[in-house]
């Protein structure tokens, strides 16, 4: 049965009816077991699940491509005047990683910033504009909100269809005023940066693999949506194989409604055609809940740790990537919380001259560490051991990441008289501070007081930092 559209009005905007709508049409679709008499007899299958299992069941064919595709990006930007800018500071990263058609569209109104603006920002000559007014609305009888559709619209038809290219989709998620300063949906917006709109070589390959398209925390079921295909990519990041969509050699019209952009894929391609990286098959609304964004961490996280190599790592690999040459002219570095080994396994593969000297309380058993301390850094002991194996260029403080823990570190690692330390997880949020981590704190008091710099991609945690001493 269909629902009255201000009930589904309140369903996309997050409201508190629109939080009991979405509580209902749960326990629709997920009816808790029915006892009878001793036995407990479920009730009909979740049909989320149902939707789930035929997709997975279905196996998809390779089809490489003749050579690596061109990769399109197509962005649409509400400039909400305080809220894009760190949108802004990944596209800057994301262009020049696109080398296909760059098509940005921007639509402008009361409490924006303008146009120009948004161009001064984002100088490169690539780039093809579509601007407009922030209309709100269909023009027509529907009177449907349209969002991102006024230029996702035009963008999709100027791109260059002759061509067995890639396009990247994403945009400047968090604008609304129920999302603007919501935690969960910042840390979801992260994590589709960097499971969908950075992990091009991975799109490809899974394209490759006989997919149409990638993305990440994908929902099955037709609300609030309403997809000819029943599923979608939560959140309107991901990545196509472009010549998939076609229909009758041309791009196929989206719902004129809010969320066209984000139901798209689903009202192009079946499920099974879709590879979801992460969060697959989750509830609907279910990024909008702080705890359950959680989940969606751990499962990036963990996916990434092996990333690198065969040897386990705690950090993003944009971050590492970022890090990396810093040690290019480093001779011996400290590594204070070494966990498994691998940051200094990495770092030692792009910069062989560097020696590195590791401690830790409890290293892992699988630690390959060349040079490895057991103990704690705050001992002072273990400390006269350190200095003796000194001078050293750098300190990396990934230990004890309580406040006093790290502070004392932080304290150590200055007594050591060292070029350059850096700290890791300097991330704020709830996340790390239910870990337990609160080096963001430290962090932010020594930034006002040296000369810093730092990398953090978001998605909830990490985040690097570097002290130039």
């Amino acid at each position: 049965m269909a629902l009255p559209e201000i009930w589904e009005q309140h369903l996309r905007e997050g409201t508190e009816f629109g939080k009991r709508i979405a509580a209902a049409i749960e326990r629709r679709e997920n009816p808790k077991p029915r006892r009878i008499g001793s036995l407990v007899r479920d009730g009909r299958e979740n049909s989320r699940d149902r939707l789930y299992k035929k997709a997975m069941s279905v196996e998809v064919k390779p089809r490489p491509f003749a050579q690596r595709p061109k990769v399109n990006l197509v962005y649409h930007i509400w400039p909400r005047v305080g809220g894009w800018m760190w949108h802004v500071e990944r596209l800057r990263e994301l262009i020049p990683l696109c080398d296909g058609q760059i098509i940005i569209g921007v639509s402008t109104g009361p409490g924006t910033d303008s146009a120009e603006t948004v161009k001064a920002e984002l100088p490169f000559e690539q780039i093809r504009w579509i601007e407009t007014s922030n209309i709100g609305r269909a023009p027509n009888a529907s009177g449907h909100r349209i969002g991102e559709l006024q230029t996702a619209v035009p963008a999709m038809r100027m791109l260059d269809l002759t061509q067995d290219s890639v396009t990247v989709y994403a945009h400047a998620k968090g604008q609304q005023e129920h999302t603007i300063g919501s935690e969960a949906v910042n840390i979801w917006t992260g994590l589709m940066y960097e499971s969908v709109t950075f992990r091009i070589d991975e799109a490809i390959q899974k394209l490759s693999e006989g997919y149409s398209a990638f993305g990440s925390m994908r929902t099955f079921g037709l609300r609030p949506l309403m997809p000819k295909y029943k599923w979608h990519y939560s959140g309107t990041f991901y990545t196509f194989r472009t010549q998939d969509f076609l229909q009758n050699g041309r791009m196929p019209e989206y719902q004129l409604r809010y969320g066209g952009t984000e139901a798209w894929p689903g009202d192009c391609i079946p499920a099974y055609q879709a590879y979801c990286s992460i969060g697959d098959n989750i509830s609907i609304g279910s990024c909008y809940n702080l705890s359950s964004i959680y989940d969606r961490i751990t499962e990036h996280s963990r996916k990434i740790s092996f990333e690198h190599g065969p040897v386990e790592m705690q950090q993003h690999f944009r971050e590492f990537e970022w890090l990396k040459p810093q040690f290019a002219h480093m001779r011996r570095v400290l590594v204070i919380g070494s966990y498994s080994g691998g940051l200094e396994y990495y770092l030692k593969q792009a910069h062989p001259h560097v020696e590195f000297v590791s401690v830790d309380i409890s290293p892992q058993p699988e630690n390959v560490a060349p040079q490895m301390i057991v103990g704690s850094s705050t001992d002072s002991a273990i400390q006269e051991t350190i200095r003796g194996m000194g001078p050293f260029d750098g300190v990396f403080i990934d230990g004890d990441h309580s406040y006093n823990g790290v502070k004392e570190d932080w304290k150590f690692a200055r007594s050591l008289n060292p070029r350059r330390i850096w700290f890791h997880d300097i991330t704020q949020s709830s996340w790390h501070e239910a870990a337990g981590s609160f080096v963001h704190r430290l962090w932010k008091e020594i930034t006002p007081e040296y000369q810093t710099d730092q990398k953090t991609v978001g998605c909830g945690w990490g985040g690097i930092g570097v002290v130039k001493l």
